[in-house]
């Protein structure tokens, strides 16, 4: 496996990849998607979702890193209601603090208005601070014409995060085993500072049932990925997309 550094939200990471996964899937796709986009004319948008703890901002700051510059990777964690937003709004008879992360804790509207823009502007790009635990405005200026867009709800067929499907030129879907990704999730919070007991009750909460949520209202993918427990990757739909590159 090969290591790389990233930054990822505002940290630093060290990502592990297998060099065939990024000879047989990665660079095959990097090298369609400038196919692609040579062939519009345009800036292109891909969205990448996946269910929380797949990985999916390390990959898309991975393949960022892999195509030399020619892409740009960003995520919708910046568009996260603000703490103080969500310590004042309530849901169910709890502030949507205790849920932060579910769909209702995103200004869709916002990120709906910036996705309209990123077509035809070079326009300026939140960050979600895992060292803040909130957005940073206007972070990342979009230049690239390729841009990868990730996030848990971009292919969701929920109320408004449905309707943001339209503005991608291509869709990417990462599945994943629920058990594999247990351990990362509660890890990951707990790296972040919460304590043991919080993050498993939070996993219990928000993560665990996020995860549900993202893979029973999936919309349509062109590319379905699968990443198992050793973060191996393999192509379950879309094999022709690959077979067209020569």
């Amino acid at each position: 496996m090969d290591k790389i550094p990233l930054v990822i939200n505002d940290l630093k990471v060290e990502a592990t990849f297998y060099k065939e996964d990024i000879d047989m899937i990665f660079k095959p796709l990097l090298a369609k998607l400038e196919m692609m986009q040579k062939e519009k004319g345009e800036r292109i948008i891909v969205f990448i979702g996946a269910p929380p703890g797949t990985g999916k901002s390390t990959l898309v700051a991975f393949l960022e890193k892999l195509s030399y510059g020619k892409v740009q990777a960003i995520g919708i964690d910046g568009f996260h209601h603000y703490d103080d937003y969500l310590k004042a709004h309530y849901f169910d008879g709890k502030p949507l603090k205790a849920i932060k992360g579910s769909p209702i804790t995103f200004d869709v509207d916002r990120l709906k208005d910036k996705l309209m823009r990123i077509k035809n502007e070079d326009i300026t790009w939140p960050i979600y601070s895992r060292k803040l635990h909130d957005p940073i405005e206007d972070m990342i200026k979009i230049t690239k014409d390729i841009v990868l867009v990730e996030g848990n709800y971009l292919l969701c067929d929920l109320d408004k995060w449905r309707d943001l499907k339209v503005y991608s030129d291509l869709n990417i879907f990462i599945k994943a085993d629920k058990d594999d990704l247990k351990d990362d999730l509660i890890n990951r919070k707990m790296n972040s500072g919460m304590s043991k007991e919080m993050t498993l009750l939070h996993y219990q909460n928000v993560d665990g049932k996020n995860f549900d949520i993202v893979n029973d209202h999936l919309l349509e993918a062109d590319i379905i990925l699968k990443v198992d427990r050793s973060k191996h990757y393999s192509i379950l739909k879309g094999n022709e997309f690959f077979n067209k590159i020569s």
